[in-house]
């Protein structure tokens, strides 16, 4: 094992990595996506996404996939985000026995940011389906067509959302914003251009349901209040939704997460709040001097690697990895090995 990597490996199963690049066409961008997977290929052994700051995922690159016909899980990262921060899930999904990709979404990445434009929004579910098209293609014996997730955290989890059939008003949601202010999803919107409802409506306030999709995680979701009550309501799959308990004006959970479990049908709505998380809590884990390092270098940045009251990070991704686990188990029995 590489020294501080961060993982969870089952009975002689490793972690399979490896990179994919889907070309742009139509006018839509070039997707980057990292592809996780199950795999009994010993070896070498490579920490991902480490760098001085985040503890990185040990993975066998380029190894040759354990089984055939498993569950795909999309991962969808947040605002300005990239397809590393999740990484400790997808590991953790990976040995479980999924097969995991990851993603970059153009325009809300972190070396590719577009403000003033709403499509970089509105794009991010397509973005999702794309990747699906993908591997359900090319990947057929890998994947399972009809055994899909998509899981996303605070911007990503409202991208998840929509998959399942929410429908975003922007004109909802700068309503909300006139009376809320201070949510960071006011900050995003007005970011993307959001203001200009009559140029941003008929981008963002389209259905982006995608059939194929049997399942959404959303982990702190940020911008919920835009999705309309009875498209909630009318959701039809299991929805798991993870909340950071900590207090934050900006992304209440109450407000937020409050949001969706106010309005999606009880009977397939799993519900999960962890006390001591804060919204970045679902970030990697830091190294030791981490903090000092981001607030040397700008900042505020440090706030990545503060969780609130001292909360232990690893033990609020074990609960997090636990609690998605039994999700996708309860929608698809016997899938884990």
């Amino acid at each position: 094992m590489l020294s501080g990597a961060s993982t969870v490996i089952a009975d002689e199963v490793m972690i399979g990595w490896q990179e994919l690049e889907i070309a742009g066409d139509a006018g839509e961008p070039a997707l980057d996506v990292a592809l996780w997977y199950p795999t009994s290929d010993p070896g070498p052994i490579v920490a991902i996404d480490d760098n001085p700051v985040f503890v990185g995922v040990e993975v066998v690159p380029e190894a040759e996939p354990l089984g055939e016909g498993l569950p795909l899980v999309v991962l969808s990262h947040g605002f300005g985000g990239h397809r590393g921060n999740l990484a400790w899930l997808a590991g953790a999904l990976a040995a479980a026995g999924h097969v995991v990709a990851a993603l970059d979404h153009p325009g809300t990445t972190t070396r590719d940011m577009r403000p003033g434009e709403p499509v970089v929004l509105a794009r991010r579910s397509a973005d999702v389906g794309r990747v699906i098209d993908r591997l359900v293609v090319d990947r057929p014996g890998l994947v399972d067509a009809e055994r899909i997730a998509v899981i996303g955290h605070s911007l990503g989890a409202w991208t998840a959302v929509q998959l399942a059939g929410a429908r975003f008003s922007i004109g909802r949601a700068l309503a909300d914003c006139r009376e809320r202010p201070e949510l960071a999803a006011c900050e995003v919107l007005a970011w993307a251009g959001g203001s200009d409802v009559r140029g941003a409506t008929p981008i963002l306030d389209d259905e982006r349901r995608d059939g194929r999709v049997a399942a959404v995680v959303a982990l702190d979701i940020g911008m919920a209040r835009g999705f309309s009550a009875a498209s909630l309501e009318a959701v039809e799959i299991p929805v798991l939704v993870v909340a950071a308990g900590a207090p934050n004006p900006r992304i209440p959970a109450s407000l937020e997460s409050g949001h969706l479990l106010a309005h999606l049908p009880a009977a397939t709505t799993i519900s999960l709040e962890l006390a001591d998380a804060g919204h970045f809590s679902f970030m990697p884990l830091c190294k030791e001097d981490a903090v000092e390092l981001l607030a040397g270098e700008e900042p505020g940045d440090e706030i990545v690697c503060l969780d609130p009251g001292g909360a232990e990070r690893r033990a609020l991704h074990d609960a997090a990895v636990e609690a998605t686990l039994g999700f996708l188990e309860s929608v698809w029995p016997g899938h884990l090995p």
